[in-house]
């Protein structure tokens, strides 16, 4: 595996992101909250939630109690496995970056950047919804405060992501025709990044969220094909 620099990174990689996203999936799935029209999941419908409307149609409010409480403790496991998620993508972009440095590519520091970043923003949005969820568990509706960060750190979390394989784009443009696909992929998930979060989010979020995949499955198949060419 010499000349497959990328090679272990991608397939561990790979295997926790799926097996964490599997059970983050389940716990939502299991807290059967309801999916706002104009989006695909109500994950996305809660990271762009701006008014307590959007907060009663996703949890279907007024609920009795032992609703309200079941449905947010479900949202508040799933989110606790993404702090292991996040855990294991900023790793896994970190150390990506890194070997790409080790073969010749440029900006580092930028890519540390954008993966520190991208992190630091989903923990940020994350203790946001947690906030939302302990509200909706004691019955409460007072959201003041919450909506604003919510949304800063959401927008700067998906902005950091696109951005670091737009930093890696040379790199990924020179190797091979994959590398090429990642960079077309993250520049439209930048594009769909302006839309949703300026013009209609119940129309791009989930266009958004798609891209985001997408350039992260583009790099981790990258890595498991990438060779170096021998001396």
């Amino acid at each position: 595996m010499k000349n497959r620099p990328f090679f272990w990174l991608s397939i561990l990689s790979m295997i926790a992101l799926i097996s964490i996203g599997r059970l983050m999936d389940q716990e939502i799935k299991s807290s059967q909250v309801i999916t706002p029209k104009g989006y695909q999941k109500a994950i996305m419908a809660l990271e762009f939630a701006q008014d307590t409307a959007m907060i009663n149609a996703i949890f279907d409010l007024p609920q009795p109690s032992l609703i309200r409480e079941e449905r947010a403790s479900r949202l508040i496991c799933s989110t606790n496995f993404d702090y292991l998620y996040i855990l294991v993508y900023a790793s896994f972009m970190l150390l990506f970056a890194l070997q790409c440095k080790r073969l010749g590519a440029k900006y580092l520091i930028w890519a540390v950047l954008c993966t520190l970043t991208a992190s630091f923003a989903d923990v940020m949005e994350n203790l946001q919804l947690m906030k939302i969820f302990n509200l909706v568990m004691t019955g409460q509706e007072d959201y003041s405060g919450i909506f604003g960060p919510l949304r800063f750190w959401m927008a700067l979390k998906f902005f950091s992501l696109g951005a670091f394989f737009l930093v890696l784009g040379p790199f990924f443009w020179k190797s091979n025709g994959l590398g090429k696909g990642v960079v077309v992929i993250a520049a439209m998930a930048m594009a769909y990044w302006a839309m949703a979060c300026f013009f209609k989010p119940e129309f791009w979020a989930d266009a958004l969220f798609i891209m985001i995949f997408l350039s992260f499955a583009g790099a981790l198949l990258f890595g498991l094909t990438y060779k170096t060419r021998r001396a």
